[in-house]
């Protein structure tokens, strides 16, 4: 709670009863300081300074309305008082009238243009206007306030930390790096700023001092999952084999937390009525999806480069196994076993593995295809079918679900047809689905009807190309 005015800042009062509450205001004990001016105040006795204390009084003890009157009544009375003025600023600030603030510690210091107090007080009402229309989207006037209080505090950790957040919403580049420099010279534990640092210098080709900024980051304990993928990529030539598995091991657990936060978050983005989403809802939506991308990379890349680390099958399994039990909730984990059951065609373990998986979770179309393809490699052909029509409801675009069902409705092609149909009433617009049918028609002889499947095949795709052109250059604008 910001309070730039002191008992001492305001001066010698006299009487003993303001003495009284002078100390008490001191010692904090704002309830029995207020009582003390009070009785002043019913005296008729009160200096300016008096209930500038007053008022201060009041504003502490959650009487804001009080507050706000006597500070107003004693600005107005002197109103080239800087003291009398400065309590006023703070009753705004604490009453979170910010705007009003901002203008009220401007005020002091252009009466007292050295008062530290007022300077700290105007900074700190920009910060917060700032930090309030960033959440609201009102960019322009976040940029402004945001300038203001650089262009009188260029180092000021909060602003510099709002101007990166300002820059990232706008998608401009131009003093981002500047600003994080400044932010990891004043602390060099900040590990995210320094991973931030790290991914700015490698975006601009400066790749020796993003590896620098990078090793600052894992020296700082960041939760940046990219910068220990990256230190073991870069380092892999002249680290130990153990230093490079624990930074693989990182990226993957930190890749791991990061994902789920932001399913998370995405879950209570999701909550309710989709009609009832707002264009912040809709924005904000798209921005964690986009997010969630990068980790999930992470991990698919460490997982990747792990397996190439160890060189032998047997101990990158025991080593995915293990990350998968100390992170059971990540499904990506869960997903590179089934995968590495299925490399090593022991169809029997991957069947059941993705069966427990599928159970565990009953949507993820990974698990799904997962099955299938197990069920399909045991020779289940009739349960292979059944699994591989039901993976189709999440993964309706998937060409290898198409593939896979063609093969085993070799000789029942009508069958299949019809099936195909179906989900065609449902969804028309499936281009995979369009070429699929088009292809088994072609297969039966069915010219015309494969004919007419392309055609509405090739008019979605141009559609989705034109719809693709036109997002990407309002994407420009």
């Amino acid at each position: 709670m910001l309070c730039a005015v002191t008992a001492v800042s305001l001066g010698e009062d006299r009487g003993e009863t303001a003495a009284s509450g002078v100390l008490l205001f001191e010692q904090g004990r704002y309830e029995e300081a207020a009582a003390a001016f009070e009785k002043n105040l019913t005296d008729g006795s009160t200096t300016l300074r008096e209930r500038a204390l007053l008022a201060l009084s009041y504003a502490h003890t959650d009487r804001l309305d009080a507050a706000l009157k006597v500070a107003d009544h004693a600005r107005r009375e002197a109103p080239s008082n800087s003291l009398v003025q400065l309590a006023y600023a703070n009753v705004l600030y604490m009453d979170e009238q910010y705007e009003a603030a901002t203008d009220a510690f401007s005020r002091v210091r252009r009466l007292e243009p050295s008062s530290e107090p007022a300077l700290d007080g105007l900074v700190a009402s920009l910060l917060k206007q700032s930090a309030a229309q960033l959440h609201a989207g009102e960019l322009a006037a976040a940029e402004a306030n945001i300038e203001r209080v650089l262009s009188i505090a260029p180092s000021h950790p909060a602003a510099l930390g709002l101007f990166v957040t300002l820059r990232k919403r706008q998608g401009r580049n131009e003093g981002i790096i500047d600003a994080l420099e400044q932010l990891a010279r004043q602390n060099s534990r900040a590990a995210d700023v320094h991973a931030e640092l790290a991914r700015r210098y490698m975006e601009t080709g400066r790749i020796e001092d993003a590896i620098r900024a990078y090793r600052e980051a894992e020296a700082a304990g960041t939760d940046d999952p990219t910068t220990y993928l990256v230190l073991a990529r870069h380092e892999l030539p002249r680290a130990t084999k153990s230093i490079t598995l624990s930074r693989l091991h990182l990226a993957i657990g930190k890749g791991v937390q990061q994902a789920g936060a932001l399913r998370v978050r995405l879950a209570r983005r999701l909550d309710g009525n989709e009609q009832d989403w707002t264009e912040d809802d809709i924005t904000a939506i798209e921005d964690i999806v986009r997010r969630s991308e990068e980790p999930i990379s992470v991990i698919e890349d460490a997982l990747a480069l792990l397996e190439r680390v160890h060189g032998d099958a047997a101990a990158f399994e025991r080593d995915v196994r293990r990350l998968s039990e100390w992170y059971p909730s990540s499904r990506r984990l869960k997903i590179a076993i089934g995968r590495l059951l299925e490399r090593n065609g022991s169809w029997e373990d991957a069947h059941r593995h993705w069966s427990a998986v599928l159970e565990a979770h009953p949507t993820l179309s990974a698990a799904q295809i997962g099955t299938a393809r197990a069920l399909d490699q045991l020779g289940m052909a009739a349960e292979a079918r059944l699994a591989y029509r039901r993976a189709l409801d999440r993964a309706p675009e998937h060409e290898h679900i198409y593939d896979a069902l063609s093969r085993l409705y070799e000789g029942d092609e009508s069958t299949l047809r019809q099936f195909y149909l179906d989900r065609l009433a449902i969804n028309s617009r499936n281009p995979t689905l369009l070429e699929a049918l088009a292809q088994l028609e072609r297969h039966m002889g069915m010219a015309d009807a494969a004919a007419g499947h392309r055609a509405a095949r090739s008019r979605i795709l141009e559609e989705r190309r034109s719809d693709s052109s036109a997002a990407s250059q309002a994407g420009d604008r």
